[in-house]
């Protein structure tokens, strides 16, 4: 049985404009899905990921550029029912393939906190018609790192490990419970082709 990684960030285009609700500093795309912190990181930490003897299934999470694994301050918006006054919950999926039978023990995801509680529920999912349908198994991750910050990678193992079957469709999910229902958080665009630190923003 192989031991196995699966290493996520998210990967989306963005527009930006200005909102009274977010706290000074951030700012939100016009339809409010996606997150700006406009101040750049002080300083850059880049831990190591010890991923030795793991088989990565699927991987977006940035190797190549030394000072950040994903994009500091840009992400997707992650929302409980009370996170954002005026907003719907909302909870972000990425898809993944495994090209061979697999069972994965390791999750890795770029995933920071804007306020409210800081906790999310992370999950694996199967498939249903190209979007996530029944959870397989979830996992509390906690202290997330503040947006703007960068780069920390939130890591979630299970010594038992979740099955999943080459050519089949799953997802990892990120959602919130009855306990996190004040939960803003962000879920981070990958980053594979960075040049200079500072957040970008188009209109």
């Amino acid at each position: 049985m192989l031991r196995t990684a699966l290493l996520t960030a998210a990967v989306f285009a963005a527009a930006v404009s200005a909102c009274a609700a977010a706290p000074p500093g951030i700012e939100l795309s016009r339809d409010h899905h996606k997150t700006f912190v406009l101040t750049p990181p002080s300083s850059i930490v880049r831990p190591p990921r010890n991923n030795a003897g793991l088989v990565t299934i699927f991987d977006n999470i940035g190797k190549k550029y030394p000072d950040g694994t994903y994009w500091c301050c840009t992400g997707n918006t992650m929302l409980g029912p009370n996170g954002l006054p005026g907003n719907s919950e909302w909870w972000l999926g990425a898809a993944f393939t495994p090209s061979a039978n697999h069972t994965v023990t390791r999750i890795e995801v770029a995933a920071s906190i804007v306020q409210g509680t800081n906790s999310m529920t992370l999950s694996i999912a199967n498939d249903s018609g190209g979007v996530p349908g029944e959870v397989i198994k979830s996992w509390v991750i906690k202290n997330l790192p503040p947006l703007g910050s960068c780069c920390v990678v939130m890591v979630q193992d299970d010594k038992a490990g979740v099955p999943v079957t080459a050519g089949t469709q799953y997802w990892i999910t990120l959602t919130t419970d009855t306990k996190e229902a004040d939960t803003w958080s962000t879920w981070e665009y990958n980053d594979t082709d960075q040049t200079a630190a500072g957040p970008t923003a188009y209109y």
